[in-house]
């Protein structure tokens, strides 16, 4: 059974003005967190369009550039990563790396579709006698 006196009871915890929740508000996202302790502990943080620039300084780069600060070991983590899977795609051939990179950029492009297609079959409603004798070829082939 419940509680008779649930109401009685639940007054020491009702919310009020002399009683609120110790950490109020919203918590931070795990997101925000790293970038705090990483501005704390590094005092270094890149801003979104920092980050779309060193991409794109990335991708001008030549190869020998791009190897070189891949094996610098004090290359940041995300950098060498985006470096190496350019290099990646140069070895065999692709573009998926630049793709997405651009698609990140720019957007990703658009396919106009043509709706105006004239189609030339035009529904119209069977007859009793020709659903009858749909039905009954239907049936007789299953």
């Amino acid at each position: 059974m419940g509680n008779k006196n649930i109401a009685e009871d639940g007054k020491n915890t009702r919310f009020s003005s002399s009683n609120q929740p110790a950490n109020r508000g919203r918590k931070k996202s795990v997101y925000n967190e790293l970038i705090e302790k990483v501005k704390a502990e590094e005092g270094i943080c890149l801003s979104r369009e920092d980050c779309y620039k060193l991409c794109a300084t990335l991708i001008n780069l030549p190869i020998s550039k791009l190897k070189e600060l891949a094996k610098d070991e004090t290359s940041a983590a995300w950098v060498v990563s985006i470096i190496s899977a350019i290099l990646t795609d140069i070895k065999f051939g692709r573009t998926v790396t630049v793709d997405s990179l651009f698609d990140r950029f720019f957007g990703k492009a658009t396919q106009p579709t043509d709706n105006k297609t004239e189609h030339t079959f035009k529904p119209r409603t069977l007859t009793p006698e020709e659903a009858r004798e749909i039905g009954v070829k239907f049936f007789e082939e299953y």
